[in-house]
């Protein structure tokens, strides 16, 4: 079975510019590969990070330093999502994913990670 990490990296990889090598058959990932699993990777820890904190949230207020946290983790979430022209939307509730990354070319509340 797949997970999300791995689905998100595909998203990415598709949603990239094409640049590159893309004939079948080759044994060594294209740069463009490798950055997109490198950023479905930090963008599913990055997630992480946040419902955590959003889970803190819920049951106290947070410190100044947390909320500078927060703050630098969604800015990153943001970054790196806009070198592939996604939108980013945020999921305060306690049910659900913590970010939510809209595609161009995907219809609906977007991807959740």
């Amino acid at each position: 079975m797949i997970n999300r990490e791995a689905l998100l990296a595909i998203k990415l990889y598709r949603q990239a510019a094409t640049c590159g090598n893309t004939e079948a058959g080759r044994s060594e990932p294209t740069l463009r590969e490798q950055m997109a699993t490198t950023d479905a990777a930090k963008l599913c820890s990055l997630a992480r990070s946040i419902r955590r904190l959003d889970t803190i949230f819920r049951d106290r207020k947070l410190t100044d330093r947390e909320l500078d946290r927060n703050f630098n983790l969604n800015e990153a979430v943001r970054i790196i999502a806009g070198k592939y022209g996604l939108k980013v939307t945020r999921n305060h509730e306690a049910q659900g994913f913590a970010v939510y990354l809209q595609f161009p070319n995907m219809p609906g509340s977007g991807w959740g990670i």
